[in-house]
């Protein structure tokens, strides 16, 4: 009896293997193809690529601020003295940041949409900085702000728009999904890019720089930086008794004054390599002017 049974149990077995067989080779086809419908599951973009992104938004965010800082400068008769070096110098450095972004090949789609996006926001805010440079040299050589100066002007602010634009949509909804970027950038930078809402209710007036937060750029004549004796290459390091470090960032700084409106307060910065320490008094009330 057994001889007659054992053909019939090794066919069973050999039946069983062949549809075992079948089943995982159609459950690997079927991943395969779920794979390519679903690109989230392929290798995402290197720590080396993650690094040229960040340098990227610093780039574009100093960028940004040398556009506003040179139109200030040009503002009344400044533009006679010509394009402001340092538009020229971000310019430049922008453009590397920029050329890096070319080479990212990112396989995740939502890296790869925003990269392209990126890319599309550099393109335009370089097109808005060579509009306003041609401006300023348009009015340096008639020696006067004439219709040809102003009409590069008002091109220049609406590419400016559009970039800033680009730039904002994307960077939210990038991060939105993937929220943890936003500790691999400088501290702060997330309000330069429009992402988050600044915490202060005020426009102290200063321009700092991407990478180093507290370090102060340009301070606005006449804005409340000014009034409270802030200078240009001031690095803030402590207000009212608290310190300042690499976390933090000028709003932290515009928070504490904000705590502290119309009374005294010890503020030390450096400036020329040396700590000094001066008292700063915010008005009572902020002026409407400087309100966000």
């Amino acid at each position: 009896m057994s001889k007659g049974l054992f053909p019939k149990t090794r066919i069973l077995l050999l039946i069983f293997m062949v549809f075992m067989w079948a089943f995982f080779s159609a459950a690997a086809l079927g991943a395969e193809q779920e794979n390519i419908k679903n690109p989230n599951t392929k290798t995402p973009i290197s720590e080396e690529n993650i690094a040229s992104v960040v340098e990227f938004l610093c780039d574009y965010v100093d960028l940004d601020s040398a556009y506003d800082i040179s139109g200030r400068l040009a503002n009344g008769n400044g533009y006679l003295q010509g394009v402001p070096q340092l538009l020229y110098d971000q310019m430049a450095k922008f453009q590397l940041s920029a050329g890096r972004l070319q080479s990212i090949e990112a396989q995740d789609p939502h890296w790869a949409s925003f990269v392209k996006s990126c890319m599309e926001g550099a393109k335009t805010i370089l097109t808005a900085s060579d509009l306003f440079a041609k401006a300023i040299l348009t009015g340096q050589q008639a020696q006067t702000w004439n219709a040809t100066a102003q009409d590069l002007c008002k091109k220049s602010s609406s590419y400016l728009n559009l970039s800033s634009q680009i730039m904002q949509s994307a960077s939210k909804a990038f991060m939105e999904i993937n929220p943890s970027f936003k500790n691999r950038l400088p501290s702060g930078l997330t309000y330069g890019l429009g992402v988050d809402k600044r915490p202060s209710i005020f426009r102290i007036g200063l321009y700092n720089y991407s990478r180093e937060p507290l370090r102060i750029w340009y301070v606005i004549p006449g804005s409340l930086a000014s009034t409270i004796g802030l200078k240009n290459d001031d690095i803030i390091v402590k207000a009212a008794g608290r310190n300042f470090g690499p976390q933090n960032n000028i709003e932290d700084f515009k928070v504490v004054l904000q705590e502290y409106l119309g009374l005294p307060i010890p503020v030390t910065v450096i400036r020329g390599g040396k700590e000094v320490t001066f008292e700063v008094k915010m008005p009572k009330t902020i002026p409407k002017e400087f309100l966000y």
